[in-house]
């Protein structure tokens, strides 16, 4: 349970806040290191595997531990395999203290952080640096929401077209009736889009 736990601050939080910390870069400095930034953490992320995976079976070796395990009869008879007690204090170790140790010491490295308040300026120094390197090429800068509705209704069009050819393409197979067809779809669209789940996904 608290491996599970711990996995949450690792795996997530703090790459959240990385992301925060490289937009708060680009608009401190007007570029983005996240090429640079992910080379380092997958180099760190490699090497140190292979370093953690010789200091456990250095540490494993050193306590005596055969891989086999060793036979151990029950007070019912019945036998069974288990390492020794020291083998199994250092699995413990490794498994779960030294990452709650790590855990530990990310959250007082990240306790001054406060990225996440300078959110809402870096967005907008941000947007205002790549305006700026629009309008200095010479191109027409459109805001990055208006540009990705603009998108959207392109793919949306684009997809309607595809549905029309290819319903046409079938009923044409079929010998079925196109506007008796697409009628049938359109009402089903129309109830898909005003049943709860629809509602609940665009909320």
């Amino acid at each position: 349970m608290p491996k599970t736990i711990g996995i949450i601050p690792a795996q997530y939080v703090l790459l959240a806040v990385l992301s925060d910390v490289l937009d708060h870069m680009e608009a401190k400095n007007g570029f983005r290191s996240d090429g640079f930034t992910m080379a380092v953490y997958s180099a760190i992320y490699a090497g140190l595997a292979g370093v953690c995976n010789g200091i456990l079976n250095g540490a494993l070796s050193r306590a005596g531990y055969v891989n086999t395990g060793i036979r151990q009869t029950l007070e019912s008879g019945a036998q069974v395999f288990a390492q020794t007690a020291q083998v199994q204090r250092i699995l413990v170790l490794t498994y779960l203290g030294i990452d709650m140790i790590c855990f530990a010491v990310c959250i007082v490295l990240v306790l001054r952080l406060d990225v996440e308040k300078h959110l809402d300026e870096d967005h907008a120094l941000i947007l205002a640096h790549q305006k700026q390197q629009v309008l200095e090429a010479g191109g027409t800068w459109v805001d990055p929401k208006e540009r990705a509705r603009r998108e959207q209704e392109q793919a949306d069009q684009e997809a309607e077209e595809a549905r029309i050819r290819e319903l046409q393409e079938t009923c044409r197979r079929k010998h079925l009736d196109f506007a008796t067809e697409n009628q049938k779809y359109l009402e089903k669209k129309k109830r898909q889009e005003n049943g709860p789940l629809h509602k609940l996904l665009k909320f």
